[in-house]
Protein backbone atom coordinates (compact mmCIF):
# COMPACT_ATOMS: atom_id res chain seq x y z
CA UNK A 1 0.00 0.00 0.00
CA UNK A 2 1.08 3.65 -1.11
CA UNK A 3 1.59 5.67 1.93
CA UNK A 4 -0.41 9.47 1.22
CA UNK A 5 1.41 10.84 4.28
CA UNK A 6 4.54 11.58 2.42
CA UNK A 7 3.35 13.85 -0.91
CA UNK A 8 6.79 15.73 -0.78
CA UNK A 9 8.69 12.63 -2.10
CA UNK A 10 7.93 13.50 -5.32
CA UNK A 11 10.14 16.75 -5.12
CA UNK A 12 12.81 14.12 -5.65
CA UNK A 13 13.17 15.07 -9.22
CA UNK A 14 16.05 15.77 -11.71
CA UNK A 15 17.56 18.42 -10.91
CA UNK A 16 19.51 19.44 -12.97
CA UNK A 17 38.17 28.02 -41.65
CA UNK A 18 73.42 43.67 -78.69
CA UNK A 19 75.21 47.09 -77.97
CA UNK A 20 74.06 49.38 -80.84
CA UNK A 21 77.53 50.27 -82.98
CA UNK A 22 76.71 52.21 -86.30
CA UNK A 23 78.64 50.08 -88.84
CA UNK A 24 79.79 52.90 -91.33
CA UNK A 25 83.24 52.50 -92.71
CA UNK A 26 85.92 55.43 -93.34
CA UNK A 27 85.99 57.00 -96.47
CA UNK A 28 89.44 56.13 -97.93
CA UNK A 29 91.29 58.95 -99.34
CA UNK A 30 93.51 58.23 -102.89
CA UNK A 31 97.14 59.48 -103.06
CA UNK A 32 97.85 62.37 -104.97
CA UNK A 33 100.81 62.60 -107.97
CA UNK A 34 104.21 64.28 -106.60
CA UNK A 35 103.03 66.95 -108.97
CA UNK A 36 100.78 68.13 -106.50
CA UNK A 37 101.83 71.49 -105.19
CA UNK A 38 101.77 71.45 -101.31
CA UNK A 39 98.58 73.60 -101.77
CA UNK A 40 97.04 70.47 -102.97
CA UNK A 41 98.44 68.65 -100.43
CA UNK A 42 97.14 70.74 -98.31
CA UNK A 43 93.91 70.70 -99.66
CA UNK A 44 94.01 66.58 -99.84
CA UNK A 45 94.96 67.15 -95.81
CA UNK A 46 91.82 69.24 -95.52
CA UNK A 47 89.89 67.12 -97.62
CA UNK A 48 91.19 63.72 -95.93
CA UNK A 49 90.24 66.23 -92.62
CA UNK A 50 87.02 66.74 -93.97
CA UNK A 51 85.95 63.36 -95.35
CA UNK A 52 87.12 61.73 -91.45
CA UNK A 53 84.59 64.26 -89.94
CA UNK A 54 81.98 62.95 -92.54
CA UNK A 55 82.83 59.05 -91.26
CA UNK A 56 79.74 58.10 -89.98
CA UNK A 57 81.61 56.28 -87.60
CA UNK A 58 82.32 59.00 -86.03
CA UNK A 59 78.94 60.37 -85.38
CA UNK A 60 77.94 56.67 -84.01
CA UNK A 61 77.46 56.44 -80.85
CA UNK A 62 80.52 53.97 -79.30
CA UNK A 63 79.21 50.84 -77.44
CA UNK A 64 81.32 52.33 -74.86
CA UNK A 65 79.35 55.87 -74.86
CA UNK A 66 77.53 56.21 -70.99
CA UNK A 67 74.04 57.01 -73.21
CA UNK A 68 74.18 53.27 -73.87
CA UNK A 69 71.89 50.93 -71.85
CA UNK A 70 74.14 50.00 -68.94
CA UNK A 71 73.09 46.67 -68.55
CA UNK A 72 73.67 46.97 -65.22
CA UNK A 73 70.42 49.80 -64.93
CA UNK A 74 68.35 46.92 -65.47
CA UNK A 75 66.32 45.80 -62.67
CA UNK A 76 68.36 44.50 -60.01
CA UNK A 77 66.74 41.07 -59.18
CA UNK A 78 67.42 41.93 -55.26
CA UNK A 79 65.09 44.54 -56.17
CA UNK A 80 62.44 41.61 -56.77
CA UNK A 81 59.59 40.91 -53.60
CA UNK A 82 61.99 39.18 -51.32
CA UNK A 83 60.41 36.20 -50.73
CA UNK A 84 61.33 36.34 -47.36
CA UNK A 85 59.05 39.35 -47.14
CA UNK A 86 55.96 37.14 -47.99
CA UNK A 87 53.25 36.57 -45.37
CA UNK A 88 55.13 34.76 -42.75
CA UNK A 89 53.32 31.13 -42.28
CA UNK A 90 53.95 31.27 -38.51
CA UNK A 91 51.65 34.87 -38.70
CA UNK A 92 49.12 32.28 -39.48
CA UNK A 93 46.49 31.57 -36.55
CA UNK A 94 47.45 29.15 -34.04
CA UNK A 95 45.78 26.46 -33.72
CA UNK A 96 47.04 25.75 -30.15
CA UNK A 97 45.52 29.38 -29.26
CA UNK A 98 42.77 30.43 -27.06
CA UNK A 99 39.45 29.13 -27.59
CA UNK A 100 40.62 27.50 -31.39
CA UNK A 101 41.88 23.96 -30.37
CA UNK A 102 39.77 21.89 -32.84
CA UNK A 103 40.63 18.60 -30.51
CA UNK A 104 39.10 20.44 -27.24
CA UNK A 105 35.82 18.50 -26.78
CA UNK A 106 35.72 19.16 -22.98
CA UNK A 107 32.21 20.00 -22.48
CA UNK A 108 31.72 22.81 -20.34
CA UNK A 109 31.08 21.93 -16.71
CA UNK A 110 26.91 22.02 -15.58
CA UNK A 111 25.59 22.91 -12.25
CA UNK A 112 22.05 22.40 -11.36
CA UNK A 113 20.05 24.65 -13.43
CA UNK A 114 18.56 22.35 -16.24
CA UNK A 115 16.52 19.62 -17.08
CA UNK A 116 17.38 15.96 -14.89
CA UNK A 117 15.71 12.74 -15.48
CA UNK A 118 15.20 9.91 -12.98
CA UNK A 119 13.93 6.31 -14.52
CA UNK A 120 14.27 2.62 -13.48
CA UNK A 121 16.93 1.61 -10.96
CA UNK A 122 18.05 5.40 -10.39
CA UNK A 123 14.57 6.11 -8.69
CA UNK A 124 15.28 6.25 -4.57
CA UNK A 125 13.62 2.97 -3.67
CA UNK A 126 11.71 4.40 -0.94
CA UNK A 127 9.98 6.65 -4.06
CA UNK A 128 8.95 3.67 -5.85
CA UNK A 129 7.67 2.32 -2.55
CA UNK A 130 5.87 5.11 -1.94
CA UNK A 131 4.37 6.59 -5.38
CA UNK A 132 5.11 4.18 -7.75
CA UNK A 133 7.47 5.85 -9.28
CA UNK A 134 8.51 5.46 -12.60
CA UNK A 135 10.03 8.86 -14.40
CA UNK A 136 10.90 11.92 -12.61
CA UNK A 137 11.85 14.70 -14.64
CA UNK A 138 12.49 17.97 -13.44
CA UNK A 139 13.68 21.28 -14.59
CA UNK A 140 16.01 23.97 -12.69
CA UNK A 141 15.72 27.86 -13.55
CA UNK A 142 17.43 30.12 -11.76
CA UNK A 143 15.68 29.70 -9.19
CA UNK A 144 12.77 28.19 -10.13
CA UNK A 145 11.64 24.32 -10.51
CA UNK A 146 8.79 21.85 -12.02
CA UNK A 147 8.99 18.42 -11.56
CA UNK A 148 7.16 16.41 -13.63
CA UNK A 149 6.75 12.30 -11.99
CA UNK A 150 5.12 9.83 -13.82
CA UNK A 151 3.70 6.58 -11.91
CA UNK A 152 3.55 2.88 -12.60
CA UNK A 153 -0.53 3.63 -13.63
CA UNK A 154 0.36 5.95 -16.48
CA UNK A 155 -0.75 8.51 -14.16
CA UNK A 156 1.23 12.40 -13.84
CA UNK A 157 1.78 14.73 -11.09
CA UNK A 158 3.06 18.07 -11.66
CA UNK A 159 5.23 20.34 -8.87
CA UNK A 160 6.28 23.51 -9.28
CA UNK A 161 7.59 26.05 -6.87
CA UNK A 162 10.76 28.25 -6.15
CA UNK A 163 14.35 27.20 -4.47
CA UNK A 164 17.79 28.13 -3.05
CA UNK A 165 20.84 26.44 -3.44
CA UNK A 166 24.40 27.46 -1.48
CA UNK A 167 27.75 25.65 -1.21
CA UNK A 168 28.01 23.60 2.09
CA UNK A 169 31.52 24.04 1.92
CA UNK A 170 32.22 20.17 1.78
CA UNK A 171 33.28 18.93 -1.62
CA UNK A 172 31.21 19.81 -4.55
CA UNK A 173 27.78 19.24 -2.33
CA UNK A 174 25.75 22.18 -2.36
CA UNK A 175 22.89 22.35 0.58
CA UNK A 176 19.48 23.14 -0.80
CA UNK A 177 15.98 24.40 -0.17
CA UNK A 178 12.68 24.13 -1.95
CA UNK A 179 9.47 25.84 -1.11
CA UNK A 180 6.69 24.14 -3.54
CA UNK A 181 3.87 26.31 -3.97
CA UNK A 182 1.76 23.60 -6.15
CA UNK A 183 -0.30 21.59 -5.88
CA UNK A 184 0.54 21.75 -2.21
CA UNK A 185 2.06 24.36 0.53
CA UNK A 186 5.25 22.51 1.47
CA UNK A 187 8.88 23.00 2.34
CA UNK A 188 11.85 20.38 1.28
CA UNK A 189 15.47 20.38 2.47
CA UNK A 190 18.48 18.16 1.65
CA UNK A 191 22.13 18.47 -0.26
CA UNK A 192 22.96 17.51 -3.91
CA UNK A 193 25.93 17.02 -5.94
CA UNK A 194 26.92 17.54 -9.83
CA UNK A 195 29.23 14.88 -11.23
CA UNK A 196 30.96 16.03 -13.94
CA UNK A 197 33.18 13.46 -14.64
CA UNK A 198 30.49 11.78 -16.72
CA UNK A 199 28.73 11.98 -19.90
CA UNK A 200 26.02 13.03 -19.56
CA UNK A 201 26.82 14.41 -16.18
CA UNK A 202 24.86 13.14 -12.89
CA UNK A 203 23.06 14.66 -10.29
CA UNK A 204 22.72 13.06 -6.91
CA UNK A 205 20.23 13.77 -4.64
CA UNK A 206 18.31 13.55 -1.31
CA UNK A 207 15.99 15.51 0.27
CA UNK A 208 13.01 15.34 2.91
CA UNK A 209 10.24 17.29 4.09
CA UNK A 210 10.57 19.36 7.14
CA UNK A 211 7.46 21.91 6.72
CA UNK A 212 5.01 20.69 7.65
CA UNK A 213 7.21 18.04 9.44
CA UNK A 214 6.67 14.88 9.31
CA UNK A 215 9.57 13.76 11.65
CA UNK A 216 12.26 13.27 9.01
CA UNK A 217 15.33 15.34 9.84
CA UNK A 218 17.43 16.49 6.68
CA UNK A 219 20.70 14.83 5.36
CA UNK A 220 24.10 17.47 5.78
CA UNK A 221 26.79 17.83 3.97
CA UNK A 222 29.21 16.36 6.71
CA UNK A 223 27.14 13.34 6.90
CA UNK A 224 26.95 12.85 3.29
CA UNK A 225 24.19 11.24 1.03
CA UNK A 226 22.22 8.86 2.98
CA UNK A 227 22.53 10.92 6.39
CA UNK A 228 18.81 10.79 6.99
CA UNK A 229 16.59 8.37 9.14
CA UNK A 230 15.81 6.54 5.59
CA UNK A 231 19.32 6.10 4.71
CA UNK A 232 20.41 5.22 0.93
CA UNK A 233 16.86 4.51 0.35
CA UNK A 234 16.31 8.13 -0.40
CA UNK A 235 18.94 8.62 -2.38
CA UNK A 236 18.29 9.51 -5.63
CA UNK A 237 20.06 9.54 -8.88
CA UNK A 238 19.30 11.88 -12.05
CA UNK A 239 20.86 11.94 -15.58
CA UNK A 240 21.35 15.65 -17.47
CA UNK A 241 18.97 16.01 -20.62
Amino acid sequence: MRCSAFPAFLILTALFAGPVGCSGSGVSTTARTTTDTVGETGDASADADASASDDPSADSDSPSDDSSTDPTDATDPTDATDPTDATDPTDATDPTAEGTDGNDTTPEPVGLQGAWLSEGENIAPLLVDLTGAMSITATFGEDTFTVVTIDDQGQEVQQVGVYAATPSGVGEIYDIVLDQTMPSVITVEGIYEVDNSTDPPTLRYEVVQTEPGVGAVPPTAEGGFGSTSFGADLTQIYVRQ
